[in-house]
């Protein structure tokens, strides 16, 4: 898989996003944690750390963060059905240390395929399919294959 499909997470996000989630149970201003993020390229809104924190790690804010401000880039990616069968695989079959790039995987995945619930696919499979025959390709294919209804 060519290499600007992989994320390439700051280091300093999560760390950061773990200070920031301090800051704001000691009291701090969302207003104050979001602008000190800013200098090393987490742009974020008071309001989504005051949503993103209570209901995820600091960690996983970071990614969903990371997806959030590289959505331009996401849309950009033009990835191959071959590329889009890898992608399925990774969060099918997370590597270790690799369970949080799943919200990538989806986002890169969902952006270049029709279907409009591609996740469904992946997570919530066909009851009339048996689960060996619902293969990362057939997922792709499906996903793919999606034409909306022309009413």
């Amino acid at each position: 898989m060519r290499a600007e499909l992989n994320p390439a997470i700051d280091d300093r996000w999560a760390p950061a996003l773990a200070e920031a989630y301090r800051a704001l149970e000691e009291g701090h201003a969302p207003a104050e944690v979001a602008a000190g993020l800013a200098p090393i390229g987490v742009v974020v809104t008071p309001e989504w750390l005051d949503g993103a924190f209570g209901s995820v790690s600091p960690v996983e804010a970071a990614v969903d963060a990371y997806v959030a401000a590289h959505a331009e880039e996401i849309a950009a990616l033009d990835p191959s059905r071959e590329e889009l069968i890898e992608m399925v695989r990774e969060i099918l079959t997370p590597c270790s240390g690799q369970e949080l790039w799943t919200d990538w995987w989806l986002a890169v995945f969902g952006a270049h395929v029709p279907h409009p619930r591609p996740s469904d696919l992946i997570f919530n499979p066909p009851t009339d399919v048996l689960p060996e025959d619902w293969s990362p390709s057939r997922i792709v294919d499906e996903a793919l294959a999606y034409r909306p209804f022309v009413l």
